[in-house]
């Protein structure tokens, strides 16, 4: 069944997104979300053009992959979460820096930090 082989293939992208996740590789992260846009207008086709309209037999396999896309959500949704309490530490150490700087002057080897980007 070309439909239930797409699917599998979807299901394969998805693990490996995970794995991708996991180890912070944001690049094949995007990689594997253009093979899975790529993927779907095969699905699409595969469905007769109603993407919702799924076989019962294939049902569970289509439950996996909606479960698995989710955990992937909640995946990155924390990892952003994270770079973005980082990010916030890492400014409030430039700012904090700037005002021992802007106390005591440039450092002892005459350099100054630069400017702050956002």
């Amino acid at each position: 069944m070309p439909l239930e082989r797409l699917l599998t293939q979807w299901r394969q992208l998805t693990e490996a997104e995970t794995r991708a996740i996991e180890a912070d590789d944001w690049t094949g992260v995007a990689n594997l979300g253009t093979l899975k846009a790529n993927l779907q207008p095969a699905i699409t086709a595969a469905t007769g053009g109603q993407p919702g309209e799924c076989p019962v037999e294939l049902r569970p396999l289509l439950e996996e992959l909606i479960r698995l896309e989710e955990a992937n959500h909640e995946r990155v949704s924390r990892r952003l979460t994270a770079a973005r309490e980082e990010r916030r530490g890492l400014d409030r150490s430039t700012q904090n820096l700037r005002r021992i700087q802007k106390s005591y002057g440039s450092f002892t080897n005459g350099t100054t930090l630069p400017p702050l980007t956002a």
